[in-house]
């Protein structure tokens, strides 16, 4: 609450950006580091006196905290005192250097130890952190920083290596609690990387990152990213980068990552179009292995595109073209895609023992490879074949393996698709009040509505209303929620209604 009496006045007269690079340290702080009197000028006395107790070893090294937003993370750290260039009075120190220089700062309350090497950083020390770095050696202050968060990347980048192995084949929980925490400082050297050209490292963070978005359903942060990076990497006309450059290849993966947002927001339009510019690129590349797999990558989606307009036939010739190439590569992650969506096709017509055949092959691969958020999703699919076969309660455990793995790793958007199933496995078991409650458990998962992650669920939700009145939704919600039913929700079902 004392930092917050301190900084929050101080918008008045100061762009955020400018404040929060002043408590980051990295410019003076706008009408410096005190406001006011009496107990607001105590704050960097607290502070002050909280640093004098700690051992000099971490004196030395609790400056690098200044580099992180929020949370510092020792693994990081131990990693960044082994990067070439790393300035030296961070160069060497080992991890078990930097646990008890980040246990001494959280004994005199700078720190908040958190668990796992991580460690919550009180709002008022990253600035006088970088205060007192900057005293020490202000004619070479400014160059010693950026070396130390050009290193911060590098080591961020390695971290983001091991994030992105871990959610794809490994225990995507972690990861995904692990970016949680380090979220703003991991957004932090991403435009770092992005305003110095340091595209491989941007990559690395970028990869994790955009899986975290897209299981917490942060379509617009997610979005907002890749028109930053397509600034970044693009010329004035916007002509993109060679593809076989570093800057290609960070251009390809925000423009194609942005283009299956696009699918999911039915913008098939701008996805296709985007695909289409991605496939004259690759097409204009010479053969390689790299863009053998882009090719893959692309056929898949444009799949997906064809899929959304109806066009069946279309959309099995793209995912046959993909997976001819994924089994040529014995890229087994992309042959388990393959056989999902040609599963996926073989259900749309009714063809529900290819589809479980199709589903089956995937769900192996993809257990084989212990990638358990996309088995969720082969659990779903598989629960909708064993629901048109009628058979409610082969249905009901494999939606219950799908939603269980789904909240146990946060996948808001899986949880959302699934929760919406087993409204409809609900009516068609004779229970439409109970689909209702699933609904708006879909619904609720999200601030906007009607949220693109929901797909068709809205529209149930307020067919179920017309049912059941709007009162029997208030309710509902109200038990759900815990929170009266939101003004937008109310306006969508009431004008679906009217138009009905």
């Amino acid at each position: 609450p004392l930092s917050m009496r301190r900084i929050l006045p101080r918008l008045d007269t100061t762009e955020p950006e400018v404040l929060l690079a002043g408590l980051q340290g990295v410019a003076p702080l706008p009408g410096g580091q005190d406001i006011g009197e009496g107990r607001a000028t105590s704050l960097s006395a607290s502070v002050s006196y909280s640093f004098a107790h700690l051992a000099e070893a971490t004196r030395r090294l609790l400056p690098a905290v200044c580099l992180f937003h929020t949370v510092a993370d020792a693994d990081a750290l131990e990693i960044f005192s082994q990067v070439p260039g790393v300035p030296g009075r961070f160069a060497g120190a080992t991890g078990q250097d930097w646990v008890g220089a980040l246990d001494d700062a959280a004994r005199v309350g700078l720190l908040t130890g958190l668990g796992g090497g991580m460690y919550r950083i009180h709002p008022a020390l990253p600035g006088y952190l970088a205060a007192g770095w900057r005293r020490e050696d202000p004619g070479n202050h400014d160059a010693v920083r950026d070396a130390a968060t050009k290193t911060l990347l590098s080591a961020h980048g390695a971290l983001g290596g091991w994030l992105y192995q871990q959610i794809r084949s490994g225990d995507a929980g972690l990861a995904y609690t692990v970016i949680g925490l380090e979220r703003r400082t991991l957004g932090g050297l991403l435009g770092y990387a992005l305003d110095h050209g340091l595209w491989d490292d941007a990559q690395h963070i970028a990869q994790p990152l955009d899986e975290y978005w897209q299981a917490r359903g942060l379509y617009d942060e997610a979005g907002a990213w890749a028109d930053r990076a397509r600034l970044a990497t693009e010329d004035p006309d916007g002509t993109p980068p060679q593809l076989d450059t570093a800057a290609g290849a960070l251009w390809l993966f925000f423009t194609s990552s942005q283009a299956i947002r696009d699918l999911e927001g039915h913008r098939l339009d701008d996805a296709e179009r985007t695909y289409q510019q991605i496939l004259t690129a690759l097409q204009a590349q010479p053969s390689s292995p790299k863009r053998q797999q882009h090719l893959g990558v692309i056929y898949h989606q444009l799949g997906i595109a064809a899929g959304k307009r109806g066009r069946l036939d279309d959309a099995e010739d793209w995912y046959r073209k993909s997976l001819a190439i994924e089994e040529e590569l014995g890229n087994r992650p992309g042959m388990a895609d393959s056989y999902h969506v040609l599963g996926s096709v073989a259900l749309l017509r009714a063809r529900l023992n290819d589809a479980e055949d199709w589903y089956r092959k995937s769900l192996v691969i993809k257990q084989e490879l212990g990638n358990r958020p996309h088995t969720a999703m082969t659990y779903h699919q598989l629960g909708m074949v064993a629901q048109f076969r009628g058979r409610l309660d082969d249905a009901k455990d494999l939606y219950r393996k799908a939603v269980a793995i789904e909240e146990e790793f946060g996948d808001r958007p899986g949880m959302a698709l699934t929760y919406g199933q087993l409204g409809l496995l609900a009516e068609d078991r004779g229970q439409p009040r109970q689909a209702l409650e699933w609904m708006v458990r879909s619904v609720a998962l999200f601030t906007g509505f009607p949220h693109p992650a929901t797909g068709a669920v809205p529209d149930h939700l307020t067919r179920l209303t017309v049912q059941f009145g709007v009162g029997a939704l208030e309710q509902c919600w109200r038990q759900v929620a815990g929170s009266p039913l939101p003004p937008a929700i109310r306006s969508y079902v009431d004008s679906s209604r009217a138009n009905e």
